[in-house]
């Protein structure tokens, strides 16, 4: 049955799944796909244009508006309309997920459940690095074939195995008539549908002082073919030597010069070479051979790889992944794909622009919190700013949780600081149980963090979310993107000052930066509830960082008035902090001949101490500065004078009156 209407969906999804869609933007999204696969069947039935042209299209459907559902529809109404097994009918497809888990819970879960309930044989597949031996000998017949994004780019380096992948043999019928018919169609073409942006270069990275010297793929290869210590020794330290020099005395070109005119015409020179086709025979993993093929391509040519001169050198490979090499059409759904525009311009796809019907000046508050979160920072440092973080999250959650009792947020953090906010009670135990830790039965690390949250819901029911920090990947992550973009002669140094976000020399790499971050933000944001486009509620995004600009380009991103974006100077509190720390130290050494006086803020330090109290004895600053008097030991009496002015006196106890039932009552009343 085909969709052409919104009643139509009945047949394929449950009325509450219906009722949490958009109705114009589903179809609208459903019909792009629909008309994608249409035409690309078309024009594959045309003979004048099937080795002419394939579509490349990029339909930019925002994140919330139903694409993975307009997927599933289009995959059950196109078995549906098949299973006839008239074979001019069949519509294959190579369906490309962002991760195992995503495949195999989300479309093809529901899609071979629908098959297995109307009897449609040989529908849907989906083949993983543990399920591949299963489907490799029958996964031609299957109509549908499901595989994981890594997997498509490992099938663009390999050539050899494309096919198995691309082409599709339906099942004869029996007892068919037109035998000389059925001979012709008996083979078809995939069409090729990406849910995400797919993996677009290959890249390589060679470098002096790493874990394993990049070399671990020498290391493997060399087991297989059994080679002496003696040869493994010299090979290796040939290998080594090769890499280092190049670096080392290359120090006039942004690219590598072919790195056998080191030994060239050599004893050692024959030897090694000898060695490395030894290695191409050794049949390694991908990963493996991989690398070695990038090294023998800067064993013998000019300008393979671009020399990043930083404190710590290294070569990048990197390459282009043209899909055009698939030979078949490609429809990519990406709804931050108008933001990554280098991306598809270099690409050759058309964007198809969708209506975005998200109602973000209504419903979106982007709460941001100065505050230096940065790597560079000492331990310390960041142990006070991750401190300062957690307790302001707290606050914030438990004053908006008061207000709305429907408040419901989320932390974020970078991957290796879960543990610290899990014990801070930022992250709950059972958060981190069901976000924040490897699934023992996933085939990724599915572990939520920063970096790792795109196209995935798991966060939809949350109305809030704190990310503890910008999604900024090191400076190397968007070098690698140039250089397989435009070649090894670009320059990718940084500029000398990059406060204002300013980061590259080269505009074009900037702009590549600019993009790659900000459509990271935009998949993150949409991760909560704010993705359900029906909803009316408010959606509240906390972001911690001093990279200020990302607000100004989130704020044009998402069109929002002034009103739902707020600004507040974390950083001061932080210092603040640090000060009433110092200050109380300073209070206990004009105390401590002393102990068991009330004093007066001005008897223990003068009028200024008097005026430091009174200026930041208010919200936040008087909990934390009870906080800090009850540590250093000392006792707070608030007073009121006759005319109703309020004044403290402090008194420097024993640690041990502290233990003191009446003590510990007078400060449980403070705090």
């Amino acid at each position: 049955m085909a969709v052409n209407q919104w009643s139509d969906l009945e047949a394929y999804i449950s009325h509450s799944h219906m009722n949490s869609l958009h109705e114009e933007a589903f179809m609208e999204t459903y019909h792009a796909s629909s008309s994608f696969i249409h035409k690309g069947f078309q024009m594959n039935m045309d003979e004048s244009e099937r080795e002419e042209s394939y579509l490349s299209w990029v339909v930019n459907s925002a994140p919330g508006t139903g694409k993975s559902t307009a997927l599933n529809v289009l995959c059950k109404s196109l078995l549906q309309k098949n299973a006839s097994n008239q074979l001019e009918n069949k519509y294959p497809l190579l369906l490309v997920f962002n991760n195992n888990d995503t495949m195999k819970n989300n479309v093809y879960k529901d899609v071979s459940e629908f098959a297995k309930q109307h009897e449609i044989p040989d529908a849907i597949a989906y083949v993983n690095s543990d399920e591949i031996h299963k489907v490799i000998d029958t996964m031609r017949k299957y109509q549908i074939l499901c595989i994981p994004q890594q997997r498509l780019r490992d099938l663009m380096l390999d050539d050899e195995h494309i096919n198995n992948y691309l082409l599709y043999y339906p099942q004869r019928a029996k007892n068919t008539k037109d035998d000389a018919r059925q001979k012709e169609v008996h083979k078809w073409k995939r069409l090729v549908i990406i849910d995400e942006m797919p993996i677009y270069y290959d890249s390589c990275v060679w470098d002096i002082g790493s874990k394993d010297n990049s070399f671990d793929w020498f290391e493997h290869l060399a087991d297989r073919i059994h080679l002496s210590n003696r040869e493994f020794k010299e090979a290796r330290d040939i290998l080594s030597e090769l890499i280092n020099l190049e670096l080392k005395d290359n120090v006039t070109s942004h690219s590598t010069l072919r790195l056998n005119r080191f030994i060239e015409g050599s004893e050692r020179e024959r030897f090694f070479n000898t060695i490395l086709a030894k290695l191409a025979d050794a049949k390694g993993e991908l990963e493996d051979m991989r690398r070695y093929t990038w090294f023998m391509k800067m064993y013998s040519k000019d300008h393979v790889g671009c020399i990043e001169r930083t404190n710590k050198q290294a070569i990048i490979c990197s390459e282009w992944l043209d899909y055009g090499r698939l030979h078949t059409h490609i429809l990519i759904l990406d709804g931050t794909a108008h933001i990554s525009q280098s991306i598809y311009e270099r690409s050759g796809f058309e964007l198809i622009p969708m209506t975005n019907v998200h109602r973000y000046a209504e419903r979106l508050n982007i709460r941001w919190k100065n505050i230096n979160t940065s790597t560079t920072l000492s331990y310390r440092e960041l142990k006070e700013v991750k401190e300062a973080i957690a307790g302001d999250f707290l606050e914030i959650q438990s004053k908006l949780q008061e207000k709305r009792p429907s408040f419901k947020m989320i932390a974020l953090p970078k991957q290796d600081d879960i543990a610290f906010y899990h014990a801070e009670g930022v992250i709950t135990d059972e958060q981190l149980k069901q976000f924040f830790t490897i699934k023992q039965k996933s085939d990724d690390d599915m572990r939520k963090h920063l970096f790792n949250v795109v196209g995935n819901n798991d966060f939809s029911s949350f109305n809030a979310m704190a990310l503890f920090g910008v999604p900024i990947r090191p400076p190397r992550h968007y070098r690698e993107i140039a250089v397989a973009m435009y070649g090894v002669d670009i320059d990718i140094s940084l500029n000398e000052n990059r406060n204002k976000g300013n980061w590259f020399t080269d505009e074009r790499i900037q702009k590549l930066y600019i993009e790659d971050v900000l459509a990271n933000l935009s998949q993150i944001i949409h991760r909560t509830s704010l993705r359900n486009v029906n909803l009316t509620e408010e959606v509240d995004i906390v972001m911690y960082s001093k990279r200020t600009e990302w607000l100004t380009l989130m704020q044009q991103e998402f069109r929002l008035p002034d009103e739902r974006v707020h600004m507040h100077q974390l950083h001061n509190e932080l210092r603040f902090k640090k000060a009433c720390s110092k200050k109380m130290i300073e209070m206990v050494k004009l105390m401590v001949g002393k102990k068991n006086i009330k004093l007066t803020a001005k008897e223990i330090g003068g009028k200024a101490l008097y005026q430091w109290f009174r200026d930041n004895w208010k919200g936040n600053r008087k909990q934390f500065i009870l906080s800090e008097l009850k540590n250093h030991n000392i006792l707070l009496f608030v007073k009121t004078s006759k005319v109703g002015r309020q004044y403290w006196l402090f008194m420097l106890v024993d640690q041990d009156a502290f233990t003191d039932h009446v003590v510990s009552e007078h400060y449980r009343k403070l705090l």
